[in-house]
């Protein structure tokens, strides 16, 4: 979920936010610099999937020895949480980040 977050793919908040970046500086006139930024979104994407096909669909030699406890996996599914939940509602977070803007 995080990779695909840096990747920028809805429904997480890395899209959201690349959205938000990829607009505004169209909306500034900045098209080479959204041109540069989609390429090497593009370029990132492949090797986060290159990182995952790695991971889950590779034959291993040895078996992981890491074992996470309950406080490190509930960390973790709160973060999953948050990520796609402010990619599908952005607005709380928006707001948020407009009135820190404005301090």
């Amino acid at each position: 979920v995080f990779l695909l977050s840096l990747g920028g793919f809805p429904p997480t908040a890395g899209f959201v936010a690349k959205y938000y970046l990829f607009t505004n500086a169209l909306a500034a006139g900045e098209i080479v610099l959204v041109l540069i930024a989609v390429l090497t979104s593009a370029v990132s994407v492949f090797y986060y999937l290159r990182l995952v096909v790695m991971m889950y669909m590779k034959d291993g030699t040895e078996k992981p020895s890491f074992h996470a406890s309950a406080f490190t996996y509930t960390a973790i599914a709160i973060c999953v949480i948050l990520t796609i939940n402010y990619g599908i509602f952005p607005g709380s977070l928006m707001e948020a980040v407009q009135k820190a803007a404005r301090f």
